[in-house]
Formats: C-alpha cells, sequence, structure tokens
C-alpha cells in the first residue's frame, strides 16, 4: 500500500514537473516568435526599430525610461520617439505607418498604427475585436463581463440594450440632474478661491483639480446610468463605492502597460481585494438596479408593450414568456452590473483628466479663454449667474456652443487619454498610401504591414498631431481649426488671418476636419457609447466655470508642501504637467493649481 502511495506522488510530481515545462516552452516559443517577426519584417525591409534577438526593443525603451520621470504615461513614448526618429528611423522623414514593439517577455506585440488613413481599415472596415490586453486590463472590474470586452452577437445585444440610455435625446432629458452635479463643482471652486478686496480678485489656496474632478465625474455618471445622487463631491472623506473604484483601478493597472517593466504578477491576496471591491460596488448599485427593473416590467405591463428600454439598460425582450422578471435571473443581473461597473469607470476617469487639460489650455491662451466667454455671454445671456436658469429653461442652448465644443475638441485633440487596441486575424495588413510613406519611400507605395500577432494600437498622439493632417501648427491648441474659416485671432485679441492650413483643406472648402484623424472615442460601431454624454457634461462645465473663475497652475506651492519629495525636474517636452498614469492618461501630480474670481466678479456673488 505504502509503495502505491509512494507511486502515486512520484506519478503527480512528475505529472506536474510536465506541464509546467510544457508552460515555460510555451512561454519562451512566444517570445521567439514575436523576436522572429521583428527579424522577418526587417529583411522585408519594412523599417522597424533597432531590434536584438537577446532583447527585442526592450533597449529602445530602456531609453526613453532613462530620460522620463517614473510615472510617465506610455502615450509619451510615442512623442518622444516622433522627436527622436533620425535616432531610431535614419534617413526616414516621416515616422512609418506602423512602428512594432517587441517588449517580451513584459507583454505581447504592438504594432502603432501612425497613419490616420489606416485606421478605418481595422476599426471600421472590418471592425477587429478588442485585443486580449483590454479584456485583461478590464477583467478585475468586470470579469470581462461587459461590452467593451465581449464581441459577436453578445457584444450586439448588450450594445443595442444600452444605446437608448445613452442616445442625445435621454442626455439632453437629464440636463437638469446633471447641472445639479456641476453646480456643487462650481460652488467648491468657490470655496477654493481667495478674496476679493479694492485691489482685485486674489488668489486662493493651492488644491489638486484631479481630485476635485474626479469626484465630479463620478457624481454624474452614477446619477446618469444608475440614477443615484453619491454626493462624492460634498463628502469629507471618500465614500466607500469611490474608494472600491479606486483600488479596483490599481489592481487593474497592474497588467496594464509592458512599458513599466513589470510582470503584471498578481499576489494571492490580490484576489481577495478584487473579490471584496467588487462586492462593495455591487452593493450600491444592486438595489436601485432591481428597483429600475421592477419598475419598467410594471410600466410595460401596464402599456401592454412587448419591448422596452429602461435607463439602466434593462429591455423587457429579454424577459422570458413565463412573466418571470429580469431581477430574479442572476445571470442578466451580473451582466448588467459589469456593464455597470465598465461605465462608472471610462465614464468618469477620461472625463476628470480632460476638464484638467481643458483648462490646462485655456489658461496658456488667454485669446481663446476671451472668446470662449464671448460665447457664453452670447448664447447664455451677460450674467454668469444665470446660465443655469437659462439652460434649464431652453436646454437646446447647449447644442448651440460652437466654440465652446471647438475648445473641448482641441483638447482631446492635444491630450488623448484612452488606447484602443484590435485584435487581427492570421495573414492581416494594413496597406499605407503612397503619401504616408516616409522619406525614403520604403514606408508608403501600397506596403502591407502585417498586424497578427501585434495589438493594434492607434497612435492617437502622433495622428493628434500629424501635419499632413492638421497643417503646420499642428501642435498648437487652436480651436478655430474646427471652423470652415481661416481667421484665428492673435495673442492680443485681433482677427488675422491665417498664412497656412489648418486642416487638410487648408481652410478653402467646406468639409470638417477628417473624422479619422480624430478619435478621442474611437470610431465605428464599437465607438465609446457614453460620447455624447462626455460631450455635453464637458459643455456643461465650460458654462457654468469660465466666466467665473480664473485657474491657474502652482507648481511653487505644490513643490514647497511637498518639501524633500517635490521634483520640479520632472518635466516632459518642456512641461511639469505631462500624462501619467499606467493605464489611462492622469495629469501629472493631480494638475496642483489655485483659483480667482474672474475680473468683475466678486465673493459675494
Amino acid at each position: 500500500m505504502a509503495l502505491l502511495e509512494g507511486s502515486g506522488v512520484r506519478l503527480l510530481v512528475r505529472g506536474l514537473a510536465a506541464l509546467f515545462g510544457i508552460a515555460v516552452v510555451r512561454y519562451f516559443y512566444g517570445g521567439y516568435t514575436d523576436r522572429k517577426r521583428i527579424q522577418q519584417f526587417k529583411a522585408q525591409g519594412i523599417p522597424v526599430l533597432p531590434h536584438s534577438w537577446l532583447w527585442g526593443h526592450l533597449k529602445v525603451m530602456g531609453d526613453f525610461r532613462a530620460v522620463s520621470p517614473s510615472d510617465t504615461n506610455m502615450y509619451e513614448f510615442h512623442r518622444w520617439l516622433k522627436a527622436n526618429m533620425s535616432t531610431y528611423f535614419p534617413g526616414e522623414t516621416q515616422m512609418p505607418p506602423v512602428v512594432y514593439l517587441d517588449l517580451w517577455p513584459f507583454t505581447g506585440g504592438m504594432a502603432l498604427v501612425t497613419d490616420a488613413d489606416m485606421i478605418p481599415q481595422f476599426m471600421q472596415k472590418p471592425d477587429l475585436p478588442k485585443y486580449y490586453m483590454v479584456e485583461d486590463f478590464l477583467k478585475p472590474l468586470t470579469g470581462g463581463r461587459d461590452i467593451v470586452s465581449i464581441s459577436g452577437p453578445v457584444w450586439k445585444l448588450w450594445r443595442t440594450r444600452f444605446n437608448p440610455s445613452f442616445a442625445p435625446r435621454r442626455v439632453l432629458a437629464l440636463l437638469p440632474e446633471l447641472m445639479e452635479e456641476v453646480e456643487v463643482f462650481v460652488d467648491l471652486l468657490r470655496q477654493k478661491a481667495g478674496r476679493s478686496t479694492a485691489h482685485g480678485n486674489a488668489w486662493g489656496e493651492m488644491f489638486q483639480l484631479h481630485e476635485k474632478t474626479v469626484n465630479l465625474t463620478f457624481d454624474v455618471i452614477l446619477r446618469a446610468a444608475v440614477d443615484i445622487r453619491l454626493r462624492e463631491q460634498s463628502r469629507e472623506t471618500p465614500s466607500p463605492l469611490i474608494q472600491a473604484m479606486a483600488s479596483q483601478i490599481e489592481m487593474m493597472s497592474k497588467t496594464a502597460h509592458g512599458s513599466q517593466f513589470s510582470l503584471g504578477i498578481k499576489m494571492p491576496w490580490d484576489h481577495k481585494v478584487i473579490a471584496d471591491n467588487n462586492r462593495v460596488m455591487a452593493s450600491y448599485v444592486m438595489p436601485q438596479i432591481l428597483t429600475k427593473i421592477k419598475e419598467a416590467e410594471a410600466q410595460i405591463q401596464g402599456n401592454g408593450h412587448s419591448s422596452s428600454s429602461s435607463n439602466d439598460g434593462s429591455s423587457s425582450s429579454s424577459s422570458g414568456s413565463s412573466g418571470s422578471s429580469l431581477a430574479d435571473d442572476p445571470e442578466f443581473i451580473d451582466l448588467l452590473i459589469s456593464n455597470l461597473k465598465a461605465f462608472l469607470f471610462a465614464g468618469h476617469d477620461t472625463t476628470a483628466s480632460t476638464i484638467c487639460f481643458m483648462a490646462h489650455e485655456l489658461a496658456r491662451k488667454p485669446e481663446c479663454l476671451r472668446r470662449l466667454r464671448d460665447e457664453h455671454d452670447a448664447v447664455l445671456g451677460p450674467d454668469p449667474a444665470r446660465a443655469s436658469a437659462v439652460l434649464r429653461e431652453s436646454p437646446h442652448l447647449i447644442y448651440q456652443l460652437p466654440y465652446t465644443t471647438a475648445v473641448i475638441k482641441e483638447t482631446l485633440r492635444l491630450h488623448p487619454l484612452a488606447a484602443t487596441l484590435r485584435r487581427a486575424p492570421e495573414d492581416f495588413k494594413l496597406v499605407a498610401h503612397q503619401k504616408s510613406g516616409a522619406g525614403s519611400g520604403s514606408s508608403g507605395g501600397g506596403v502591407g504591414y502585417p498586424l497578427a500577432g501585434f495589438a493594434g494600437w492607434l497612435s492617437a498622439p502622433l495622428v493628434a498631431v500629424d501635419e499632413r493632417h492638421w497643417g503646420p501648427r499642428a501642435h498648437e491648441f487652436l480651436p478655430e481649426r474646427w471652423f470652415t474659416t481661416t481667421t484665428t485671432t492673435t495673442a492680443a485679441g485681433a482677427a488675422a488671418d491665417e498664412a497656412g492650413p489648418l486642416r487638410p483643406d487648408g481652410g478653402s472648402g467646406s468639409s470638417a476636419v477628417r473624422g479619422d484623424a480624430w478619435a478621442p472615442f474611437s470610431i465605428g460601431p464599437r465607438n465609446c457609447i457614453g460620447m455624447e454624454l462626455a460631450m455635453v457634461e464637458l459643455r456643461l462645465v465650460s458654462v457654468l466655470t469660465a466666466r467665473l473663475f480664473d485657474i491657474e497652475e502652482d507648481w511653487e506651492e505644490w513643490d514647497r508642501l511637498q518639501g524633500e519629495k517635490a521634483t520640479p525636474g520632472d518635466k516632459m517636452r518642456g512641461e511639469r504637467l505631462y500624462w501619467t498614469g499606467k493605464g489611462t492618461v492622469h495629469p501629472k501630480d493631480g494638475m496642483p493649481v489655485h483659483v480667482r474670481l474672474a475680473a468683475g466678479r466678486r465673493a459675494e456673488e
């Protein structure tokens, strides 16, 4: 008996060793395959970064990390690479339309698509599925059961269910509720503003703007998606819900980018943290979800309709013929909560950062801020205090603010925040047009760029400043480029004719900027479902704050308070406010600012 038991143990050990050996072989074979692909591209004449069989492109990434602050976001790598193109692509006068990255063993291969002409080829026709890294990133939050991660008929079903909840008509109907949340934000800024004196309005104390905008956007998305008023902005300490979300985002970031030189391995205790966070978030939204489902079903039965859609995306078309309630279907509820958590994450994270970067750009361009305020005076009346009342009486006016919309679009162009990664089948290639080729001609002329085995990554930071699409002033913040005329304003505020084109058509035609070159919400059928809500929220923040406050970065006070921990030398592209974060983009150090009441306003108003 003992002999048999000993043999069984040895057999088990051998089996486990064999499985481990197979896993190791597969792991290293994957690395070999990545290395081999890049070497094959090089042999075919496709421009590639300096590549090593041993290190892949880790040395290039190491060069970037050596000159970048430790918290720099991977998106900064894109523009750094272009700034150092002569070093890494000698002889080329333009970036190759596809830049391959081999960062094994830290992450799979990536293909940075830098040419807007290629974007529809893998995001529209065909609409390739999301890359596995997207699902891995969201898995701690949603278990991979959300409309970003899933594909096929299940994705289509849930996208159809949720579309009405984010349609323009419903967002417009929500305007009064959204304004309530933004008005709380306005009150908080007023409290942070300095005192009014006979000599003018003083700057207030320094604070981190991103912390305030995160609370604002969390309140907004929760109100819009689940009709819950959390009042996160008014709390002295964070609610358990936002604490759980912040903790979960940290868990998600562990596997976000191999450029951080981290294998993204979760510890055993991490799984308990993830489960606890999801339990807390579900406990907040579950009661409201169940209530909404039952209300919707009762209304449907009362009206005698066979299908409808409630605010949370539940549709009676999914209920069984037996008349059982969807509230009793655990599979349906689980999918619904997974998607709502994805909305809460995506709906607050990027919008909060966009508000910060919009304030940053307007502070640097006072002539743009003046035009913005002039538009608000013209459309909403000269009294900023009545803007909310005017919009409640005439909500359609939120769509009659072209310069405000241009400011938002220009902010999103220069500060793209979220990544789009797609997965291609074997033999799939992107084709570059001749105009997209580099100076040597090797990058264009109908050359095919294989995408299979790589994460097809739209390089929004490079497409957004490509002079072929945006003219010679591509790096400048120019809201005027979104209009069909070429008239801009000088620093003194006077009108001036633009010498060069602001758009590919040189401003001579009637067409707007090509949509493919501006894709902060992605394009194609899998574009961001919350785009309309985000744009309306950003307009509301603009119209309710721009005329009341001046917002200015306050790095001096931030450094003073940090003492020995201050990092005044941390800069990218010569700026303190660079892109940070392991996943989505956030402003450096939460964007320390101070606020004062705008000229002509007083503290008691």
